[in-house]
């Protein structure tokens, strides 16, 4: 889950073994700025929601068969 294109940062310093086991696992991005980030660091699979917190909760929510109730990784 990204909340903005700056917390891609956050993985730039991940090892690489686990940055590319995440990278693996469906994005959701708040935005399209985000999204567009998500998919230039690597991301191939992005779902962006409407630009706000509560719209991604709802994209979320309607794609939870993607991760079958696991936890999500807020960034």
């Amino acid at each position: 889950m990204l909340t903005s294109a700056e917390a891609l940062r956050a993985l730039s310093d991940v090892a690489n073994p686990v940055k590319m086991a995440l990278m693996a696992l469906p994005a959701f991005a708040v935005g399209e700025k985000t999204a567009t980030a998500a998919r230039a660091f690597g991301f191939p699979t992005v779902h962006v929601s409407g630009g706000n917190g509560e719209k991604l909760a709802m994209e979320i929510a309607k794609r939870q068969t993607l991760f079958q109730r696991k936890p999500l990784l807020y960034l």
